[in-house]
């Protein structure tokens, strides 16, 4: 739930406008129900990223984690499309990290949750989409899903007040 909650008007506007510039782009590479895929999934994993790396009771919200995961996924996409990592995604990621360890209050668990997230979603559904593979990707990206739930169960399970 914290994927569609904000901290407000202006926590809301950074993320659509993020989500239009950038998902814009990666819905029309990999399509809509793969884009939806690992959109979802990224904010799985940035929940899950969010509770390993600070208290599980703290107040976390916002599309933050699967907005990176998009980030992510657009890194994946420049890859596989030049066999570089040196390109415009990378530096749209390391300007929005960069802000994310430097503003207060900003989930960096979440961040990277997410961004991990995006990048094996993506990784797993571009490289496994035609032919007798084609489930393979979607099948993967579930259980990236699933271990994220894993881990944020066994994390909140286990925590003691």
């Amino acid at each position: 739930t914290a994927t569609f909650l904000h901290g407000g008007v202006l926590h809301l506007l950074f993320n659509m406008v993020a989500l239009w510039w950038i998902g814009s782009i990666v819905e029309q590479s990999l399509g809509t129900l793969r884009y939806l895929l690992v959109y979802f999934v990224s904010g799985l994993a940035g929940s899950a990223g969010a509770l390993l790396l600070t208290d599980p009771i703290a107040v976390t919200v916002g599309a933050s984690g699967s907005v990176y995961g998009i980030l992510g996924a657009l890194l994946i996409l420049e890859f596989l499309r030049t066999g570089s990592l040196a390109g415009p995604a990378l530096t749209l990621i390391v300007l929005n990290l960069a802000l994310t360890f430097t503003i207060p209050n900003i989930s960096v668990g979440g961040h990277l949750g997410g961004l991990s997230g995006g990048i094996v979603a993506t990784f797993a559904v571009a490289q496994f989409r035609y032919g007798r593979r084609a489930l393979l990707g979607p099948t993967l990206v579930v259980l990236v899903g699933v271990a994220s739930l894993a881990v944020a169960y066994f994390r909140v399970e286990n925590y003691t007040l």
